[in-house]
This record gives C-alpha cells, sequence and structure tokens, in this order.
C-alpha cells in the first residue's frame, strides 16, 4: 500500500506545489508535452492511490518517468497539490476577483505612470515607465526567500515557448501564452477567468521567432499582437473581441511580437 496522506501536515498540497514545480512543471506546464491536470480524470485512474502509484512507477512507453526515490510524504504531497488543481477549477465564478473595470473605469493612464505606488500589481510590461523590471514589495527578503514556495501552477494549451510578462491589476493576471491565445486568471488561486484565442489568418512560410511576449491594459481593455501582424482589443472583463486592426503585411515578413505599449490614449505595437 501506499500512503496517499502525509502524517504531520494538515494540508500538503503547498508542499506539493513546490516538489510540482522541481520535479513535473517543465512537462505538465507545456501543452503536448503531457496531459493537463486540472480536469481531475487521469488515464491510469483517479483515485488517490491511483495517482500516486502513476507517480512512483511512470507510465511506460511515455514521457512520464518513474519516480522511485520519492519518500511517502513528498508523493502525498504531490497526490494533494493535483487534487487542488482539479478542486481550483471547479470553484464558482463568484470567489473570483472582478476583471478590469466591472466596477469602474478600469485602468487608467495616470495609475500605469504612477505604477511605483501600486506594487502589489504590475501594470505594464516593464513594471512601469522607467523600464526597470524592478518590484517594490518587501514581503520577500534576503532572510526568508529560502522558504518562498509556489501558490499555483497553470498549464495553458499549445506547445509554444512562454515568453510574455504577465500583467496583475487588482487581484486579476492578463496574460498571453502561445501566439493567438490571451487569459485572465485569478492571481491569487490561478482560475482561469476567460481566455481568448484565435487561429493566425495568414503564416508566412519563412516566419521565425513564433513567441508572444505579453499584453497592455488600458480602460477595460486589453491589447496584443499577432504573429500575422494585426492588433487586437479584448474586452477585459469577458475576453470578448472587440476589434481587429491589420497592422502590416506578414508576408512581408512583419509580425508583432513585443507587448503593446500604452502612451495616454493611444497604444503602441512594434512590428518587426
Amino acid at each position: 500500500m501506499i500512503p496517499i496522506r502525509s502524517a504531520g501536515l494538515q494540508d500538503p498540497a503547498p508542499a506539493g506545489a513546490a516538489l510540482f514545480q522541481r520535479s513535473c512543471a517543465s512537462c505538465h506546464n507545456v501543452e503536448g508535452r503531457a496531459p493537463s491536470l486540472s480536469t481531475g480524470v487521469f488515464t491510469h485512474g483517479s483515485d488517490d492511490a491511483q495517482i500516486a502509484q502513476t507517480i512512483r512507477a511512470g507510465v511506460p512507453g511515455t514521457q512520464m518517468p518513474p519516480f522511485p526515490a520519492l519518500s511517502a510524504d513528498a508523493v502525498a504531497q504531490l497526490v494533494a497539490y493535483i487534487r487542488s488543481l482539479s478542486s481550483s477549477a471547479a470553484r464558482p465564478p463568484a470567489s473570483a476577483p472582478a476583471a478590469a473595470g466591472t466596477n469602474g473605469p478600469g485602468l487608467t493612464f495616470e495609475r500605469i505612470r504612477g505604477a511605483a505606488g501600486e506594487p502589489h500589481n504590475w501594470l505594464t510590461y516593464w513594471g512601469d515607465y522607467q523600464g526597470t523590471h524592478f518590484s517594490r514589495l518587501q514581503q520577500i527578503t534576503t532572510s526568508n526567500v529560502s522558504r518562498v514556495q509556489a501558490a499555483w501552477a497553470r498549464q495553458l494549451p499549445g506547445s509554444s515557448v512562454l515568453e510574455a510578462t504577465p500583467l496583475v491589476v487588482d487581484g486579476v493576471m492578463y496574460t498571453s501564452g502561445p501566439p493567438g491565445i490571451v487569459v485572465a486568471l485569478d492571481a491569487a488561486t490561478g482560475r482561469q477567468l476567460w481566455r481568448y484565442q484565435r487561429t493566425q489568418k495568414i503564416r508566412n512560410p519563412n516566419e521565425i521567432n513564433p513567441f508572444n511576449r505579453g499584453v497592455a491594459v488600458l480602460g477595460n481593455r486589453v491589447f496584443v499582437g499577432t504573429l500575422d501582424a494585426a492588433l487586437l482589443a479584448l474586452d477585459a472583463r469577458s475576453g470578448a473581441l472587440l476589434w481587429e486592426v491589420q497592422m502590416a503585411d506578414t508576408m512581408q515578413g512583419y509580425s508583432i511580437t513585443s507587448p503593446p505599449l500604452v502612451i495616454k490614449d493611444k497604444i503602441i505595437a512594434k512590428q518587426k
């Protein structure tokens, strides 16, 4: 019998999250390399003991390796964390924070310009207009950084490398995944609030650098560029497409991989 509950731990899921990041996330956070773990249904058994056995023995003929050296406590922590992924996905929408602008004007240019005064948010790709990529949060210090653990992990669809810097606006995380995908997540739990997906309309056969590095938010809108050189505006509250503008001809080699930049009431997108 394989123990499925770690003795002495009331909630083993947080420790399991850290283990997952070290041992499992490199495959399970990339769709196509490993199945999603957020459904709660697994090919080789969905009860705790069967999940534990899969972790221990692996799945022959697949990329899932065995982990025979893991202790019983470690396996129990991983099982608890995997269980938490599916339970988080099932939580009702009422528990989620409101997306940008649900109860007001949304993210203003003045707030982005004064981003230093909101270190709990990350309002633009660089963090601020100085381009420092520096957070002024002070909860993590040299004395406690060794105890930092992963709170959650979110698997995004597609097989592209993820290069985006997520934005956080009042408890909601907005980020692009593989090109053509934008998601809004509850920043506290990782639960998906909405997802937008667009199929590339024209693909240049010489296309290179097939990545997306992030989005911009202004007001109630999320802006993102595409590999076929279009700029999109999405409703920050629902993910619905509001408009699409073709910026350049992708057959001439143009694409938009960098995040747009908000300047007052203008959106600047870099084509290359």
